[in-house]
């Protein structure tokens, strides 16, 4: 049996217990097996916590104690909008060189992947993504939107960010917004519009570099994310799929432990989109075996990283 922290996104309120879904199904998943706390990181200064859900008691408790003296193994689910909370997820990242037990998905994870631009090292190891022009100036980004017509569309797009957030296809997007963004980030992506996201993103979740289950995602218009998507559901991968996504996997360094590989089949090859380190309850509801199935891929792994 492991002690296992499972700090979630956003804070652990009373209706965490009566939840199936998510965060929560996965953790009362682990908990058949395993003492385990959730906390968000409200409930923490440094690696010293405050309180936490037992979810193995099924009720709030009293903790006062460092990570170090409770836990094996801490795994890191998200953080609650950490491009607007850089500085407070910088300093929880400091905490996390300094303690002694296995971290998963730790806070530089999601940093290393947050500046997209890690991009130009895959295409540099041959990983093919859209053609992608990286704009510093707002003369530039307002030439390339202008020259965009309907058959050469562009997507422009912050350097970083998530949830879909800034994202705009030219001709037609919201200039203001793309501006603003890179007032803010001093530069942003351009890209070619690929025709073939109407057909469906492909998100394929890995645990310790291992393929375990894919997601195909078809947008409404041309956003893919969760909130932008007519229909989500679980896939079958082809060979071709798994040996682009295994290349992916080989070919970066400091991926997490729990990645997401983002991509768009194309008539030529599949076309990288993003990665990110995943937090699996994400789409823990649509795949066949719900959040006990997400459990199980993450408590093997936990165990790997606690008795190695």
């Amino acid at each position: 049996m492991m002690n296992i922290g499972y700090l979630a996104v956003g804070e652990i309120k009373k209706e965490f217990m009566f939840d199936d879904k998510g965060d929560a199904g996965i953790a009362k998943a682990l908990a058949n097996n395993h003492e385990v706390y959730a906390f968000s990181q409200e409930q923490t200064d440094g690696d010293f916590v405050y309180e936490a859900y037992s979810v193995s008691r099924g009720k709030r408790v009293t903790v006062r104690k460092q990570m170090n003296d409770f836990l094996d193994v801490l795994f890191i689910a998200g953080f609650r909008k950490p491009n607007e909370n850089r500085d407070e997820v910088y300093d929880f990242m400091r905490v996390m060189d300094n303690i002694d037990i296995p971290v998963i998905n730790p806070p530089d994870n999601f940093f290393s992947l947050d500046d997209k631009k890690y991009l130009f090292r895959l295409q540099e190891k041959g990983i093919p993504f859209p053609k992608t022009e990286l704009v510093s100036s707002k003369d530039g980004l307002i030439n390339l939107i202008s020259s965009a017509t309907q058959e050469h569309k562009i997507i422009v797009k912050p350097v970083r960010g998530q949830g879909g957030k800034g994202i705009e296809r030219f001709p037609g997007g919201d200039e203001e917004l793309i501006l603003s963004f890179l007032q803010e980030q001093k530069e942003v992506f351009v890209q070619t519009y690929i025709p073939e996201i109407v057909n469906g993103e492909i998100n394929v979740i890995c645990f310790d570099y291992d393929i375990k289950y894919a997601i195909k995602k078809v947008p409404k218009d041309f956003l893919s994310n969760w909130a932008h998507a007519s229909r989500v559901e679980e896939t079958e991968l082809n060979e071709d799929d798994k040996e682009f996504v295994m290349n992916i996997l080989s070919s970066e360094e400091f991926l997490p432990k729990v990645t997401r590989v983002d991509f768009v089949r194309t008539y030529a090859s599949p076309f990288l989109m993003e990665i990110s380190a995943n937090r699996p309850a994400l789409y823990s509801t649509v795949i066949n075996g719900g959040p006990v199935r997400v459990a199980k891929y993450l408590e093997d792994l936990l165990k790997r990283e606690v008795f190695r």
